[in-house]
């Protein structure tokens, strides 16, 4: 059996004396095969001013598309709190469905990383102000001092993702913002 290339310009497979197969491979990590098809966006909030220290939710993502989302927290900028002690909190929420944040519903930016692309991804995104609530769902609480956000999550179709912040005590100004890496079709680039 001799194994040819699949264009049919007559090239054959190279096997050597160890019975090694010889191959060229040409690879790329995910992210940036996502990219170059057009699968990859960023969703995030506007830079918002929290001026109390209370909880205050400001990004939700629901995935509505037939696939999975991977899902990653590209950055949580907190500036310095003006009157506040002590650190921020980061808050995930895992599949909330009510709130301020969700009811308000004022739309997140949404961009394909293909700039020019005209795909687009489906899903609820929002973006919330000083105040805005995010009240079920499962959370998980982080110091922003010892924030990491390098491990991305798969969300399947239905599940929602949404990040809240905390001022420290006493806080009367501080600017944060929160902003997501998304891969579309997600199970297409995980399988072999």
């Amino acid at each position: 059996m001799i194994i040819k290339d699949g264009k049919g310009r007559g090239y054959e497979v190279k096997v050597d004396e160890d019975n090694r197969l010889h191959t060229h491979a040409f690879t790329t990590n995910v992210d940036t095969s996502a990219t170059i098809n057009g699968d990859v966006f960023d969703i995030s909030s506007n830079t918002v001013t929290l001026t109390s220290a209370n909880e205050s939710g400001l990004l939700y993502v629901k995935n509505n598309e037939n696939d999975d989302l991977l899902l990653s927290l590209q950055f949580v900028n907190i500036d310095a709190s003006t009157g506040g002690s002590g650190g921020s909190l980061v808050t995930y929420y895992f599949n909330s469905s009510t709130g301020t944040l969700i009811s308000g519903a004022t739309a997140a930016n949404v961009l394909n990383r293909r700039i020019g692309s005209a795909d687009s991804i489906t899903v609820d995104a929002y973006k919330g102000v000083e105040g805005s609530t995010i009240t079920d769902g499962t959370s998980m609480d982080f110091p922003s001092t010892g924030f990491s956000a390098s491990s991305p999550f798969v969300l399947p179709k239905g599940a929602s993702f949404a990040v809240s912040i905390t001022p420290p005590t006493g806080n009367t100004s501080m600017r944060a913002s929160i902003g997501l890496f998304i891969v579309k079709n997600a199970t297409i680039y995980g399988k072999d």
